[in-house]
């Protein structure tokens, strides 16, 4: 079972992201303990795909349905536009 799944809003997200947890130690900037992610290969990281901020908080969990036997944790990111 893996760790954490991450359902973004869009691309700019994702590339934030992958940027972010390329990073040694990145865990510490979040202030929690050291956790395993593959943003890279999109397999931990997913973007909400023609949905909206609004549409992406209304249908998250409807998206993260099929990863429930797979993750441990989910986290869905908006931006707020």
């Amino acid at each position: 079972m893996r760790d954490v799944v991450f359902l973004v809003a869009d691309q700019t997200m994702q590339q934030v992201l992958e940027g972010f947890f390329g990073r040694d130690q990145f865990h510490r900037s979040l202030g929690c303990g050291a956790f395993t992610i593959d943003a890279h290969v999109n397999r931990d990281v997913f973007t909400a795909s023609g949905l909206n901020d609004p549409g992406l908080y209304l249908r998250g969990h409807e998206l993260l349905r099929v990863y429930a036997g797979t993750y441990r944790h989910a986290v869905v990111m908006l931006d707020g536009d």
